[in-house]
């Protein structure tokens, strides 16, 4: 079975949100089309919302925490 047949029906066994990512991220190898499944189940599962919400706000606290140290680099 060549690489393109084994990719092809790899991404035909995932859930449609999985496949989905999976080929946005127009991988070609098949370690790698593996992993982005792993990162495409993480990040489609119901319950990460809570954990994405508490990420979304430690990302915003660091970016205003990078902005204010950049001004005062500025200064």
């Amino acid at each position: 079975m060549d690489n393109s047949t084994l990719l092809y029906a790899f991404v035909l066994s995932l859930r449609l949100k999985i496949a989905n990512f999976v080929l946005g991220r127009n991988s070609d190898h098949i370690n790698a089309v593996i992993d982005d499944a792993k990162i495409g189940k993480l990040s489609t599962d119901k319950g990460t919302t809570v954990n994405n919400m508490a990420i979304t706000y430690q990302l915003a606290k660091m970016r205003k925490d990078i902005q204010r140290m950049a001004q005062n680099m500025t200064q």
